[in-house]
């Protein structure tokens, strides 16, 4: 790979499907010391500590997928 590359990548963020956003979110705040970076509705949210981030769903978000399995479909 040439080392003039301009591709930036950061770090992966796992998504967690649990039962309950609200009740991770407070599990994350109070026994783990992370902060709600930020909440995109009432069943999506991120928490973050130092350089970690974790999302948390309630949907069925993080499902095995692939777009090339798609695609040639």
């Amino acid at each position: 790979m040439p080392e003039s590359s301009i591709n930036i990548f950061g770090a992966p963020v796992p998504v967690f499907r649990v039962n309950n956003v609200d009740a991770n979110i407070a599990y994350y705040l109070n026994a783990l010391g992370f902060e709600l970076r930020w909440r995109a509705s009432e069943g999506f949210a991120c928490v973050a500590r130092d350089r970690c981030s974790i999302f948390l769903t309630d949907d069925n978000q993080s499902r095995a997928f692939s777009l090339a399995r798609q695609a040639s479909s």
